[in-house]
């Protein structure tokens, strides 16, 4: 779904919205975001981050409808027939910018 028909969950005050831009599979960085992750906070998966679809850790499923995956991501790396069979919401660039301003912070996980 696109930002302008999904219906973005409540986001708790204080919340902090992970950015992942590198693949689970790929490298460790995935591990350090979820020790540091907070109860409501959203992961958003960008860039490389997309394709960890491909082959999702438990605990990246477990994330539920607090798991984003940005559109143009998807298309750019030719993976936009992932099933979300997890409970990840395809955003856009508009949804991106609702959550940024939906969350007090932004981390960015290189």
């Amino acid at each position: 779904m696109m930002a302008d028909t999904i219906q973005l969950p409540a986001i708790s005050s204080g919340a902090t919205l992970h950015l992942l831009n590198r693949a689970t599979h790929a490298h460790g960085t995935w591990e350090e975001m979820m020790r540091a992750l907070g109860e409501q906070d959203p992961v958003l998966l960008i860039e490389d981050g997309v394709t960890s679809l491909i082959r999702p850790p438990k605990a990246l499923m477990a994330l539920g409808e607090r798991l984003y995956v940005l559109e143009e991501d998807l298309q750019a790396r030719g993976v936009t027939s992932l099933l979300f069979e997890i409970g990840a919401q395809r955003i856009d660039m508009q949804g991106f910018v609702l959550l940024t301003e939906r969350c007090e912070r932004i981390i960015s996980w290189f």
